[in-house]
């Protein structure tokens, strides 16, 4: 039989698995399953990713798994809801950072974007493969997901800088938030790529001298786009 193929980054992702052990409740070990597929994902990717070792890593047989959670692919969305909740709403800032309005929250986050791909390496990928991995009937349903739960809160987000008359009023906000969520996420993929290619953003110099310069010319792009007209 051959080896399975791996994504092309190291084993370790710099996130240790949980230990195995024994769940009292279903909701544990849910939990537990879902943690541990975070990591395989991470690691093998959506279509690369085989239940049965991960039912192995485990110790439980993969019938449970599909028990919890019917198919594949819902794990694939439990596991994604998951890695969303280490990530803070737009509005969760310090009180000094949303007090100076809309763009200064916006900078804050593609600030906290320049660390993240190396402080999270498995729920950024989880959500590249969720984005680029994955078919059309996944993407399908993991768009659905984000529309209705909004993890990040950009519609609210996108509402509080119309309030505060800095925000366009002249397009539909489900737009805006939708623009503002593509611009800002572009710039997390574009930082992960840069840490897993050093030098993807430059063509002479330290790379890293030219990060302010990055989050100065995204919150431009970004501000011509939503800014007050």
């Amino acid at each position: 039989m051959s080896e399975k193929s791996t994504l092309p980054i190291s084993d370790d992702l710099g996130v240790p698995l949980p230990s195995v052990g024994k769940w009292p409740r279903t909701k544990a070990r849910r939990a537990r399953i879902v943690e541990a597929a975070m990591h395989h994902f991470a690691k093998y990717g959506y279509e690369d990713a085989r239940m049965e070792d991960l039912a192995n890593e485990l110790g439980i047989a993969k019938g449970s798994i599909f028990q919890h959670f019917g198919s594949k692919k819902r794990l694939l969305l439990e596991a994604l809801k998951r890695a969303n909740l280490t990530y803070q709403p737009y509005l969760e800032v310090p009180p000094e950072v949303e007090k100076e309005g809309f763009f200064a929250t916006v900078r804050y986050w593609l600030e906290w974007a320049n660390c993240v791909p190396s402080e999270d390496r498995v729920g950024f990928r989880l959500w590249l493969i969720g984005n680029y991995a994955t078919g059309l009937d996944m993407k399908r349903e993991i768009s659905r997901m984000y529309r209705y739960e909004d993890p990040s809160g950009t519609l609210a987000f996108v509402h509080m800088g119309m309030g505060r008359g800095e925000v366009r009023e002249d397009i539909d906000p489900r737009l805006l938030a939708n623009t503002l969520d593509l611009m800002v996420n572009g710039y997390l993929e574009a930082r992960f790529t840069e840490e897993c290619d050093p030098g993807f953003f430059r063509n002479s110099g330290d790379p890293e001298e030219s990060i302010p310069n990055r989050v100065d010319e995204c919150l431009e792009l970004i501000r011509s786009a939503l800014g007050k007209r």
